[in-house]
């Protein structure tokens, strides 16, 4: 049986989904090095930047097949603090991708519960 703090919220899933398929799906700009790096330093010291287990396993690997690591990694989006980010523990996204994403792709599919668990200190309020 899987540890509590290695559940996924289902609900975090779909929002998850559409934010990557409307970034991925349309224009694929990402946010400029120095505000991903700035975001990277925030959720390095974040509480809720956690090893998730098999979901942290499952979503870098579900990135991989999908090739967005690579993508980005190909387009010098990558900090030196990528192996610190593991999983939002707000909505299970995995913030080796997440901090590159554009602002208003973010806050139009963060759902309310999302929002209110994030940190006092995210990037993302």
């Amino acid at each position: 049986m899987l540890r509590l703090e290695e559940k996924m919220n289902i609900k975090n899933i779909v929002p998850g989904t559409f934010a990557l398929a409307e970034w991925f799906g349309q224009s694929r700009e990402t946010v400029p090095h120095k505000v991903a790096d700035h975001r990277s330093l925030v959720c390095v010291q974040c509480p809720l930047n956690i090893k998730k287990g098999w979901v942290e396993s499952w979503g870098k690997g579900a990135m991989k097949l999908m090739g967005i690591i690579e993508w980005l990694h190909e387009n010098g989006c990558a900090t030196k603090r990528d192996e610190r980010l593991h999983v939002c523990d707000a909505c299970d996204c995995p913030m080796v991708i997440k901090i590159h994403c554009p602002d208003e792709i973010i806050k139009k599919h963060i759902t309310d519960d999302q929002r209110k668990r994030l940190w006092k200190g995210c990037w993302i309020k």
